[in-house]
């Protein structure tokens, strides 16, 4: 049997918080802000660290913090477009109302990859923070380019470590914990 793993959207698939204005977009109910190709990872890097064959990886998103019902609607149908045309293998979703917890039923059994901290502190299986899971995928946008220019194919690695957490990840599939555990103090 495969392993649920539930993605966080904003801050974990798609780079909300790099957009410039992306408060005010959602403040004045722009739904384009859910637009556009501003991915953090692709989907093919997603499936090396989730392998189709073991693990069911489904979305469990929010709407935003007191929007109207007409523009939670609207969001939920333009991430789900964004989602079929740049994650069409996971068709699974679940969207909540910002603010809700998002522990379902077989939480205890599955796990949660999420941005919010307070989010996977509230998680009653296991909760990993993108950040840490991605690792040069993740940080690099949002270090080093600005966020009208952002696009995962034209961003150097910051560090050294973080080009060999590349390399062994997507190249020889060696988990991330062990990269983190081996590395951790052998380079600069």
């Amino acid at each position: 049997m495969r392993k649920i793993v539930y993605l966080d959207m904003d801050g974990t698939i798609f780079d909300l918080y790099g957009q410039d204005g992306w408060l005010e977009k959602l403040r004045a109910e722009d739904a384009e802000v859910f637009g556009g190709d501003r991915r953090i990872i692709t989907e093919e890097t997603l499936r090396i660290f989730f392998p189709s064959d073991e693990y069911d990886v489904r979305v469990l998103s929010m709407t935003p913090l007191n929007a109207s019902k007409e523009y939670c609607d609207k969001v939920i149908e333009k991430k789900n477009e964004w989602l079929d045309k740049f994650f069409p293998s996971i068709t699974k979703r679940i969207y909540r109302a910002y603010g809700h917890n998002k522990n379902l039923k077989n939480s205890e059994n599955a796990i949660l990859v999420d941005d919010s901290e307070p989010i996977r502190n509230s998680w009653r299986g296991k909760a990993i923070n993108p950040a840490e899971l991605w690792g040069w995928f993740f940080y690099a946008p949002r270090q080093l380019v600005p966020a009208n220019d952002r696009k995962l194919y034209h961003i150097s690695p910051p560090n050294v470590k973080w080009f060999f957490d590349f390399i062994l990840i997507l190249f020889l599939k060696i988990p991330k914990f062990w990269v983190d555990f081996s590395f951790e103090n052998a380079i600069i």
